[in-house]
């Protein structure tokens, strides 16, 4: 019985650590995006669905970019392979 009341306090220790380090990693991310989001506008968002769309924007744009280069590499792959064939 002394046993379990020697390590309890370490638990549960252990267990509100674990939990403060989540929140805080959870409240800086939301703290790091809206900074980015601040930056990178430079007005506040009027609602949680306007920095929403604002985010799925810049994603949008990331991937629309990605495409991009996907796309010239995929072009120079079918040129090398259609001159590969022609000799």
């Amino acid at each position: 019985m002394d046993i379990i009341w020697i390590t309890f306090p370490n638990l549960v220790t252990m267990i509100l650590s674990s939990l403060g380090f989540v929140f805080l990693s959870v409240f800086l991310y939301k703290i790091l995006t809206y900074l980015n989001y601040r930056l990178l506008t430079g007005k506040r968002p009027e609602s949680a669905s306007e920095y929403k769309i604002f985010l799925l924007v810049e994603e949008n744009k990331k991937l629309n970019d990605k495409i991009k280069v996907l796309e010239e590499e995929n072009s120079k792959i079918i040129n090398s392979l259609i001159k590969h064939i022609q000799r």
